[in-house]
């Protein structure tokens, strides 16, 4: 009787074990076949597992599209205990060559608390909720809150890798998604808040386009070995093609935090081939002291930005990302524009650069911080800020310059919490440096400096805006002015 107790106890710890290192649920497969008339039905964790780990039941071969629906939201924090801690695998199929092929609408439900870390056994190194996809796959209504992806070396929030295409002039789109969380790497790589990477080696014409999506990822760096060798986009890492296609973003916005000295952008990283940037957004903090960043873009080519691809009417915070310039080789392309917070939040610049407030865009002071958001997509009511909140701001900030307009001479002031290193530096609106005012150390308290509109040279400067930034251990703060001659 002893020994049958003692064995009985045994099992049981043994089923805990293993219970508690596949997590507590398992996979189920979902209703439908896969085909488009009778699409898989992912309505609970157990379904999605499925979709994740039994790809060898799904996957036909790289001519034979998926077809996936979502139907209720997904509570998915439990995936930080499955695969031995390496938590959910990406979507992909079950060999390390081709790419999910299909289409998956997520219907604007939810999936929360998603967790990936890539083990050094698992075969690829992107990572995402999906890991790499090819062909004309379309990812829809995909909504991903609070997840945390670590250790990949390419990731991005929706999918990790944008491969070559096996069928010619093939369009990958990906519309209507939102991603929000924390990438987390310790090593060099390609990280975005929707893509990781794109990358396309023959002839076939591949093509992508991100249309109405967002991210409020922060990607954070846990070794800064490499640091200079990242490359950071809100909305996408990089993109390659060495042949045909194109890689559209439109209608976007991002929101989040990049910290990096690699090549940074508020909506991509790099490219090294054509891109369409139409009507989009940076908001997020970026914090960069690379060679290679910009508002909108780090690094793109001269030819790029003049021949072939498109930049027109993109916006960014001049403030909160911290860059007077939009991209790092031509500055600030025509129909771009840099601006502060305030007039960040101003429905009128929009209007004015064509945006559609009607059907795609609106603005509220209580929604996105006062930033233009998408109308597809539900959004929380911000509280209002109170009193109590406004008093116990960071004292350390722009004051402003009087009298704005002005000519020739304008009084700029500012004032610092503590004593430190400060930068003053006035740029015009193509991001170059047109006069530094300050730069030495100054103690805390409000100070002020005049500006009698001569550069450095002490050449006058032309009739325009121009942005002044006050640059300190606490950050950055910038405002613009108006010289009237």
């Amino acid at each position: 009787m002893k020994k049958y107790i003692i064995s009985t106890l045994i099992l049981l710890l043994l089923c805990t074990f293993l219970t508690a290192q596949a997590g507590t649920t398992q996979p189920q497969q979902p209703l439908g076949d896969g085909t488009e008339e009778s699409p898989y039905l992912i309505d609970n964790l157990a379904n999605l597992r499925w979709l994740s780990e039994n790809n060898h039941e799904w996957w036909i071969g790289r001519y034979t599209p998926i077809h996936v629906s979502q139907t209720a939201n997904i509570d998915a924090s439990e995936t930080i205990n499955w695969n031995d801690g390496n938590g959910f695998l990406p979507i992909e199929p079950p060999n390390t060559v081709n790419g999910f092929y299909g289409v998956y609408n997520g219907n604007n439900f939810t999936i929360s608390g998603l967790y990936m870390s890539r083990g050094i056994y698992l075969p690829r190194a992107w990572g995402g909720f999906f890991g790499s996809i090819e062909n004309s796959t379309v990812l829809k209504n995909i909504q991903l809150e609070n997840m945390s992806i670590v250790s990949y070396h390419v990731v991005g929030g929706i999918v990790g890798f944008i491969q070559e295409a096996h069928l010619r002039q093939s369009t990958i789109s990906i519309e209507n998604c939102y991603t929000s969380g924390i990438i987390t790497a310790d090593t060099n790589g390609m990280f975005g808040g929707i893509v990781g990477m794109a990358l396309a080696d023959e002839p076939r014409g591949t093509h992508i386009s991100i249309n109405n999506s967002y991210s409020t990822i922060n990607f954070t760096l846990t070794n800064t070995q490499h640091v200079t060798s990242h490359t950071i986009g809100g909305i996408i890492g990089i993109v390659s093609f060495n042949y045909t296609g194109t890689a559209t973003i439109e209608n976007c916005y991002f929101n989040g935090k990049i910290e990096s000295e690699g090549k940074v952008g508020g909506i991509i990283g790099q490219a090294f081939s054509p891109i369409v940037l139409i009507n989009n957004y940076a908001s997020g903090s970026v914090i960069s002291n690379g060679n290679f960043s910009g508002g909108l873009a780090g690094l793109l080519p001269d030819s790029l930005v003049h021949e072939d691809s498109v930049l027109q009417n993109n916006f960014w915070d001049v403030e909160t990302t911290g860059f007077l310039h939009a991209t790092y080789e031509e500055g600030t392309p025509e129909s771009n524009f840099g601006l502060p917070t305030d007039e960040m939040k101003n429905i009128t610049n929009f209007i004015n650069a064509g945006w559609d407030f009607e059907t795609v865009w609106d603005i509220n002071p209580n929604i996105n911080d006062g930033y233009p958001f998408l109308r597809s997509f539900d959004y929380r009511i911000d509280p209002p800020t109170t009193e109590k909140e406004i008093t116990n701001e960071v004292t350390t900030a722009l004051i402003g310059n009087y009298p704005n307009p002005f000519n020739p001479t304008t009084t700029i002031s500012y004032n610092l919490e503590h004593t430190g290193n400060v930068k003053l530096q006035v740029f015009n609106v193509k991001g170059q440096l047109v006069r530094t005012l300050v730069d030495e150390v100054k103690n805390a308290g409000e100070h002020s400096i005049t500006w009698h509109g001569e550069d450095n040279n002490f050449h006058s400067v032309a009739s325009g805006v121009y942005f002044y930034r006050l640059e300190t251990e606490a950050g950055n703060h910038v405002q613009r002015m108006l010289l009237l001659k």
